[in-house]
């Protein structure tokens, strides 16, 4: 009897672990939108996570509108060292040959830190190869 429960209250974290992971992966995982702003022009901006959970491969895009009009292809980079919830997103180009704008041309090479926020929404910290904070907003989840 003591061996049964044993089990199951092992079993139980198990769960409760998966959950947990399923849970945390669940905070990023969507359609983002939101806006910057280039001097006092609005510029929307959209960031698609569609996993992040495997290091090295495509996870989504960012796309800003007008007047930047770009898109550059996000790849989930793991984790933040100082801040587990927050995931780190390498940017790249669409495709090869393609010519981003100036705006996503300097964030070739560079990266998103996405962290989910207490209200539900999702702030952004998008920088270049070089460190350099280019924006930084909070998104809300698209419907």
């Amino acid at each position: 009897m003591n061996k049964f429960r044993c089990y199951i209250n092992q079993g139980l974290l198990v769960a409760v672990s998966m959950f947990a992971m399923v849970s945390a992966n669940a905070d990023v995982v969507g359609t983002w939108e939101g806006q910057v702003t280039d001097g006092n022009r609005p510029v929307s901006v959209v960031l698609t996570v569609d996993q992040d959970s495997t290091p090295g491969q495509t996870a989504g895009k960012i796309d800003y509108g007008k007047p930047w009009d770009c898109s550059l292809i996000a790849q989930y980079s793991g984790s933040d060292q100082k801040n587990t919830n927050s995931r780190i997103f390498a940017l790249s180009v669409p495709l090869i040959g393609a010519t981003p704008g100036p705006h996503c041309k300097a964030l070739i090479d560079g990266s998103i830190a996405a962290t989910p926020g207490s209200n539900g929404s999702l702030n952004i910290v998008v920088s270049t190869k070089k460190n350099e904070v280019k924006d930084t907003t909070d998104l809300h989840r698209r419907p």
